[in-house]
């Protein structure tokens, strides 16, 4: 246990040619095994006549007395913060110290956060997060531009126009701004910024942008409605289509495949291999949670898609997918995911506008679609949460026990309304 003190002083007993005496920071300690305290002093660049100090500071009258005074009281206020943060609970080492109280603050460009940030999630396995965050600095520099862009840049003006930039594009933003808001918070923690420098409303900056309006913003990208779930006469609508082109249809064996496997994504659909599937049922587990699924009954219906793109030789069933990413990362396999999701929404847009449905649905709507109609049609509740592969109890609505393959076989048999 460390016994210290800082305090501002005057120190007299040296003296430059001009008259004047230097201003230090006296730290006084003493650690455990010391026999007596003591004494440091650290010269801070600031020099005063005796008649311009008044016990520790600068009186209000002398020369640039306050402005002194301010950078005083932040050299106090620094020396305290390196104190708790490297050594308190510790012995204290004076020159270890000094050195910290003179590093300066360094100044951070957002995208150099983000890289560091990126890097520390990846190795976490939260590649998704990761993505989610370069997502909003992407956004961030086609505001910007090119140029650095600091953190310190950023204040709550420079938001409230990034904000009409977005909503001109016909983007909410409150996702971004979110994003935004954790990366700064990261950034005070590292030390690269102040708390109140922070550009967002907190508390120690209470005059700081609030993006809370925007979650009721429509975006222009929401008035063609995403539909969550296809009712029973939407869903035989899509179940009728006949795809256009080959990109239309595979698109469509994608979607039906999820539904006629109660709603299993995309990321699960491309890492499908024939040798999981055994005696008609499929073992995998789970992308999105980790769960373990033991035996999926395939249906008549998603088994004659499989046979449409299985080639021998290839590693994985829907090979087209994922293509080389295989391979390449998790963070590469992600990207991929991402971009082919994209691709598959905007089709998606295009075949439901041909159908005439009222809004569109992508490749999620299978998975809360195929649950819906299931259960709609009789099917029973526990085969329904053991197809979803809910990983605990709260996800599924009367989730008991598992049930047996032939109840999963006739609940997946409830999807064939055509």
């Amino acid at each position: 246990m460390t016994n210290i003190s800082f305090k501002i002083r005057l120190y007299e007993a040296h003296k430059y040619q001009n008259g004047k005496h230097p201003v230090v920071l006296q730290t006084i300690f003493r650690n455990a095994n010391d026999s007596s305290p003591k004494v440091r002093r650290k010269r801070l660049g600031i020099a005063a006549h005796k008649d311009q100090w008044d016990e520790n500071r600068f009186r209000t009258s002398a020369n640039r007395g306050r402005e002194f005074n301010r950078t005083l009281d932040e050299i106090e206020d620094k020396a305290w913060e390196v104190y708790d943060k490297h050594f308190r609970r510790k012995t204290f080492k004076y020159k270890e110290f000094s050195a910290l109280l003179d590093q300066k603050k360094k100044r951070i460009d957002l995208k150099e956060l983000m890289r560091e940030i990126y890097t520390e999630l990846s190795l976490q396995g939260r590649v998704g997060t990761a993505m989610s965050y370069q997502n909003a600095v992407d956004s961030i520099y086609n505001f910007h531009g090119e140029g650095n862009l600091l953190l310190t840049d950023i204040d709550a003006a420079w938001l409230r126009e990034y904000e009409k930039f977005n909503l001109k594009k016909g983007n909410k933003s409150n996702v971004y701004m979110r994003s935004l808001k954790t990366l700064f918070g990261r950034a005070v923690e590292r030390g690269y910024i102040e708390p109140t420098e922070m550009p967002f409303k907190t508390k120690y900056q209470p005059r700081g942008y609030c993006f809370a309006h925007l979650y009721r913003v429509v975006s222009k990208k929401q008035r063609t409605q995403r539909i969550r779930t296809l009712s029973i006469e939407e869903m035989s609508m899509v179940l009728s289509y006949k795809p256009s082109n080959e990109a239309y249809q595979r698109a469509m064996d994608y979607f039906l495949f999820s539904y006629f496997n109660m709603g299993v994504d995309i990321k699960d659909i491309a890492l499908m291999r024939m040798k999981d599937i055994k005696d008609g049922l499929w073992y995998h587990r789970r992308q999105k949670s980790g769960v373990a699924v033991q035996g999926k009954p395939i249906t008549d219906k998603a088994m004659a898609i499989i046979k449409r793109y299985y080639k021998k030789g290839n590693k994985y069933i829907f090979n087209d997918i994922l293509g080389e990413q295989y391979s390449v990362s998790e963070d590469a396999i992600k990207r991929r995911i991402r971009d082919v999701c994209t691709n598959l929404r905007r089709r998606y847009k295009m075949i439901s506008a041909e159908i005439g449905l009222d809004g569109y649905f992508t490749i999620n709507t299978a998975r809360h679609t195929s649950a819906t109609i299931c259960k709609q049609m009789g099917g029973d509740i526990k085969a329904i949460s053991n197809l979803l592969n809910h990983k605990s109890i709260q996800t599924t609505n009367n989730y008991i026990g598992d049930p047996r393959t032939e109840q999963m076989r006739t609940a997946l048999d409830k999807l064939k309304i055509l």
